[in-house]
């Protein structure tokens, strides 16, 4: 795909290489008002035994649409069907060459680049391939005979062409450490990365959720392409197999740094979506700390009930994140303000000492 001086030494490259070494474009005049990119495109590389990586793409003009469908174009009042947002828009070896050239930039979360959001350099976006920059993914899958493009065959999926939503609005949305929307958990800060609940799937859900995509779906923020991979909330088949899940790692996700404190302080911090479970979305607690999603209102007089009532993945929070009726607790002053002590207790239980113990427990108050 490249041309070179014969005289030279040369050795052949994938585009995401090419791409990768080629003069970086001239610098856009700084502006008080944050860059609209209104095409948004869902990127999704296959990985292995039908599980995939994705994020979202976003393009600066329209331009990348040219000779699609009418629907698609900015402006029309002729809708698309649903079904659109299924079909492949592009792939393969054209899709780092497509968005370069019409100078789309890509936003990932994964577990590279410090598990926090990110962008690869210009002429890389459709490159990704678990972080590597060109020159990397170069030889680390040369030695395996195959380009990064050939082992994780990249896909497009196109999501709106009138989004008016700047990137950085997105990214500093994502990385809040709860939805303006539904009030439940995002926090995709370095440190909150779990490769089955806190993936990248799930940042491009809630992505998606927020920008309200795809544009003609009535489901906002899921797609057909990654459900698979996605976590509980978002996949019934992740759902039916959860006790796999926990037989192979831990099942819950951590806070981040930026997130430990203010999500126990939360009054209402959790949510249980329909597939049923008792944790809910919450996360590990201190000191590995396991705790249920609760009814606030409730008052349970054992740990499983009282619990949160089932709610869909667009309804807002309505549990607390709190320790089950009979699990170990810690006794704090007023003035400790620590993340163990904002721990609570199941609702209408309260942490004390335990008759002829020196150990402390969550009870319900005689």
């Amino acid at each position: 795909r490249l041309q070179f001086d014969p005289l030279n030494q040369t050795f052949c490259a994938d585009a995401c290489f090419a791409n990768g070494h080629q003069p970086p474009p001239l610098a856009e005049e700084t502006s008080a008002t944050p860059k609209i990119y209104p095409v948004v495109f869902l990127t999704v590389h296959k990985l292995m035994a039908g599980t995939v990586h994705s994020h979202v793409t976003f393009c600066p003009s329209a331009d990348i649409l040219q000779g699609r469908q009418e629907c698609m174009q900015p402006g029309t009042t002729s809708p698309c069907s649903e079904s659109l947002h299924s079909h492949i828009f592009s792939e393969g070896l054209e899709v780092p060459d497509l968005l370069t050239r019409h100078g789309c930039i890509d936003m990932i979360f994964d577990s590279n680049q410090g598990e926090g959001i990110w962008s690869p350099t210009p002429g890389e976006s459709g490159c990704w391939a678990q972080g590597l920059d060109a020159e990397q993914a170069l030889f680390d899958f040369a030695l395996l005979g195959k380009t990064r493009l050939d082992s994780f065959r990249p896909r497009l999926y196109w999501l709106t062409s009138s989004n008016d939503i700047p990137m950085m609005n997105v990214q500093h949305e994502m990385e809040k450490c709860f939805s303006s929307v539904t009030g439940h958990r995002l926090d995709f800060n370095p440190g909150s990365y779990h490769v089955l609940e806190h993936n990248c799937n799930k940042f491009s859900t809630e992505a998606m959720r927020f920008m309200g995509l795809p544009l003609f779906s009535k489901k906002k923020g899921v797609h057909a392409s990654i459900t698979f991979s996605a976590t509980t909330e978002e996949s019934s088949v992740r759902s039916f197999f959860r006790r796999t899940t926990r037989m192979l790692m831990r099942e819950r996700r951590e806070l981040s740094a930026k997130c430990s404190r203010s999500f126990w302080a939360e009054e209402k911090n959790c949510r249980r979506i329909a597939s049923g479970s008792r944790k809910g979305d919450c996360p590990v607690g201190p000191e590995e700390k396991l705790t249920r999603c609760y009814d606030p209102d409730a008052r349970g007089s054992h740990g499983r009930s009282g619990l949160a009532r089932l709610v869909t993945a667009e309804d807002s929070v309505n549990g607390v994140c709190a320790l089950s009726i009979g699990e170990t607790c810690q006794i704090c002053n007023a003035f400790d303000m620590s993340s163990t002590c904002l721990l609570r207790c199941q609702p209408g239980s309260e942490c004390s000492l335990v008759e002829a113990s020196n150990s402390s427990k969550c009870q319900v108050p005689k």
